[in-house]
């Protein structure tokens, strides 16, 4: 077995020789993301809006959502150790199993979520509880996104690898979409009471039958072009993880720092602006509920759209500047969300997921996979990508709240932080080369080791 950097080449240029039933493959592709997301992005919803009354009744408000967030936080924890099981997974045996166990594992843990008592029940034990599920839901999640995301990409030729790539990047819109219209509807259906009683457990249970469906289809997808040219030829790496950090230790570092303003363009409008809206702002829960359903159904027009224009304008130019609108919309964001007008109110929260994250969601994809050789992608793509959502995605709305209950429930200090770290990725977008093999022949490439265009 090689661990060599250039031996891979052939199992890459594999990709426009044996396309594959490239179809099955998308649709595999953004029905278990779809499904993952709609685990991770319910639990962030639920926590933001239920939990804090149940399972932490005896602190004041804010306590109670710094705790309830807290809990949501912890997911990222083990993200990054899912990311780099699910990528030695990837890189040694196959993505296809890497992408089976990663939907078992997060989908059971978000089931035995709405089987946890309450604080009333049995105590302290409830959040601990709801901690341990918590952890194997972001370890499955952790895992999910890289795996997805090579499926669907080393399935497709070079040049559609942006809009096959999309695919993937479709299950975030299509999981806030989903838990949020069975958030609705669950509630709608019985009475606050019941609802807080036990029916903010429905969404949770309606994750078995969902995972039943996601494995069947992944089950019946073959292996990627790239690992199966590996394989038959003898060039998988006997320690991808070592290998990918010593060989190529530029394009992790980049791609944690690109994941920065995709994280805070969806935590900050999609799970700490719900918890802010409701208290102390005074929103209802039935706009903020709208609000997501809204912008998850926008998000299924616009992530595709920008997916597929990064194979043409190229990956780097809307990473730039999808990152640098995430920084200026932080400000009018939270004047909206101030105005304490329902409709402005979703119009600030619509307006950020879909242009600004959707901007960097849709060529991401596409982007993070071609940093990488192919017999270390797996692992490089779920480590850059995961170290970065402990970074900013699970403390995000943990920051967030404690800022807003130091500055007295004013708003502008989160929309400092939000434009600072946003500027990160600014920097690393003009960093990072640009992979579109179209726009790519001017670029100082340093052996894969992320220099920037020239």
């Amino acid at each position: 077995m090689s661990d060599t950097a250039g031996t891979p080449a052939a199992a890459d240029a594999a990709e426009t020789r044996v396309r594959g039933p490239l179809r099955r493959v998308l649709v595999s592709s953004f029905v278990g993301s779809a499904i993952e997301w709609y685990d991770f992005i319910l639990y962030g919803t639920v926590a933001a809006l239920v939990f804090p009354a149940l399972f932490f009744p005896n602190s004041s408000d804010t306590a109670a959502t710094l705790q309830s967030l807290s809990t949501f936080a912890v997911g990222f924890i083990a993200r990054p150790i899912g990311g780099i099981v699910a990528g030695w997974m990837g890189d040694r045996i196959g993505r296809k199993k890497a992408l089976v166990m990663t939907l078992l594992t997060g989908g059971i843990a978000t089931f035995l979520i709405g089987f946890v008592p309450t604080y009333e029940t049995i105590g302290a034990a409830a959040p601990l509880l709801l901690v341990v599920l918590r952890l194997l839901q972001g370890f499955g999640v952790g895992g999910e996104w890289g795996s997805a995301v090579l499926m669907a990409t080393e399935h497709s030729p070079v040049d559609r690898r942006g809009r096959s790539g999309g695919w993937a990047q479709l299950g975030v819109p299509a999981g806030l979409t989903l838990s949020t219209l069975v958030l609705l509807v669950t509630r709608a259906s019985m009475s606050d009471q019941a609802f807080s009683d036990w029916g903010w457990r429905v969404p949770f249970w309606i994750s078995a039958p969902l995972i039943v469906v996601g494995l069947f289809i992944r089950l019946k997808v073959g292996e990627t072009p790239t690992f199966t040219e590996m394989a038959r030829t003898g060039q998988r790496v006997r320690n991808p993880l070592w290998q990918v950090i010593r060989r190529q230790p530029g394009p992790i570092l980049l791609t944690t720092g690109l994941r920065v303003s995709d994280n805070i363009g969806f935590f900050i409008p999609c799970t700490f602006a719900i918890a802010y809206a409701k208290k102390p702002l005074g929103y209802s829960n039935l706009s903020m509920e709208i609000a997501l359903l809204v912008t998850g159904i926008g998000g299924l027009i616009t992530v595709p759209l920008f997916a597929r224009w990064s194979d043409t304008v190229g990956r780097r130019s809307l990473y730039l500047y999808g990152s640098l609108f995430c920084a200026v919309w932080a400000f009018p964001f939270f004047w909206l969300l101030d105005s304490k007008v329902p409709v402005l109110a979703i119009i600030a929260i619509f307006v950020f997921f879909n242009v600004g994250h959707s901007m960097l969601y849709g060529p991401q994809a596409a982007w993070f996979m071609e940093l990488f050789d192919p017999d270390v992608r797996a692992s490089g793509v779920n480590l850059g990508s995961q170290l970065s959502g402990v970074i900013a995605g699970g403390l995000t709305p943990l920051i967030a709240t404690a800022l807003v209950a130091a500055s007295g429930g004013s708003s502008t200090l989160v929309a400092v932080y939000t434009a600072v770290t946003c500027l990160i990725s600014v920097a690393c977008a003009y960093w990072t080369r640009e992979t579109l093999p179209s726009r790519a022949a001017g670029t100082v490439r340093a052996t894969d080791r992320g220099a920037r265009v020239v």
